[in-house]
């Protein structure tokens, strides 16, 4: 009995001895998830990417500007300039007029191609200045080489001048932007900027009559909004349903396949989604 009972104290006492390291393990584990919860925190958006954002939106106006893929719509103006018909004789045109209004455009054309070629080369210094930052935030190697690729493929585009091509190559840079800004705490969410690119996008679809790939990027247009109306606060019940209407709009328009009513109602969903972005800014 005696043999017995040492026996059984010498269980207990192993039994003890094993589990005292599991339970300082166990400390050791939740003191080492501490620091990593404080470092999962955001960071702010940093100002290279919001620097890239700011000159993709003006490079993009201003290649849209540019292009002749979009038909020109008709406007309330469009008869002021007319003639009336006199019924008398043509005026003679002025000697040389063709050739000088062919080089004023050609001089024009130089200009707005050389503040493109500026923006392009504005682009690579702020993603030489954000690529590391955004990598060790974590984006994958996939997002920056796609990035990458479209961002050589624009200059190369825009350095031959070829505008639709130019065009595409930028929308493909901002479709990768958001993956980036989805790394930091920003007013503005990610979900923002893609559906501003799918808008964009459709634009450009349309101008092309490329009715099914327009079509393609209906879905991700309502997806985002969807996921922006319902996480982010905006208050004001009018702009949201505004907003929602545009959207919906949009989709008639590219289901119609008219590219004048495209035009009009994307015009209407960016105004409407500016004016979201203003409310965010101010609400933070």
């Amino acid at each position: 009995m005696k043999r017995n009972g040492i026996r059984h104290l010498v269980i207990i006492l192993i039994a003890a001895v094993l589990l005292l390291p599991f339970h300082g393990c166990s400390g050791g584990q939740e003191a080492e998830r501490k620091p990593a919860a404080a470092g999962s925190e955001k960071k702010e958006l940093p100002s290279e990417l919001k620097s890239i954002r700011s000159e993709l939106d003006k490079l993009i106006a201003q290649l849209e500007q540019t292009a002749m893929i979009m038909v020109d719509c008709p406007t309330s103006d469009d008869q002021s300039g007319e003639e009336e018909d006199s019924g008398g004789p043509e005026e003679p045109k002025e000697q040389g007029a063709d050739s000088v209004s062919k080089q004023q455009s050609s001089g024009s054309s130089q200009e707005i191609w050389s503040q493109i070629g500026e923006r392009v080369a504005k682009l690579h210094q702020d993603w030489n200045e954000a690529e590391a930052v955004v990598i060790k935030e974590g984006l994958s190697t996939d997002i920056r080489d796609k990035f990458e690729n479209s961002l050589e493929e624009l200059t190369i585009s825009t350095d031959q001048r070829n505008v639709e091509r130019s065009l595409f190559s930028a929308l493909e840079v901002y479709r990768y932007y958001p993956e980036m800004v989805d790394l930091f705490e920003s007013k503005i969410p990610a979900e923002y900027f893609r559906l501003r690119n799918a808008a964009m996008v459709i634009r450009y679809e349309s101008g092309r009559t490329k009715w099914e790939e327009a079509q393609q990027e209906v879905p991700k247009l309502k997806t985002q909004w969807d996921i922006i109306e319902k996480n982010q606060a905006i208050e004001n019940q009018q702009i949201r349903q505004k907003t929602e209407n545009a959207v919906n709009d949009l989709e008639n328009a590219v289901d119609k396949e008219e590219i004048c009513l495209v035009e009009i109602k994307s015009d209407i969903l960016m105004k409407n989604l500016e004016e979201i972005e203003k409310k965010l800014n101010a609400s933070m």
